[in-house]
């Protein structure tokens, strides 16, 4: 049970990590006036990487960080 809990609190903590930046930097498209505002669209690719389920340095195939020793996965043998 307690491992349960631990395990969804670091799920939310690592969703508001990945989706704060992407709100706050998202939010200057309203904030700003002119030229800068485009820099709202920067939040953009933040909220695609937040939204992914995978961490933004693995590659197609996932990082095997399992061990399994696959070819082709990362680490390399």
């Amino acid at each position: 049970m307690l491992g349960t809990l631990l395990s969804r609190l670091g799920t939310l903590i690592g969703w508001t990590v990945r989706l704060a930046p992407a709100v706050a930097v998202g939010s200057l498209f309203f904030a700003l006036d002119g030229g800068l505002r485009w820099l709202g669209l920067l939040g953009l690719p933040l909220l695609l990487v937040a939204l992914r389920h995978r961490s933004p340095g693995c590659g197609p195939r996932g990082c095997n960080l399992a061990g399994d020793k696959v070819p082709g996965h990362w680490p390399a043998p």
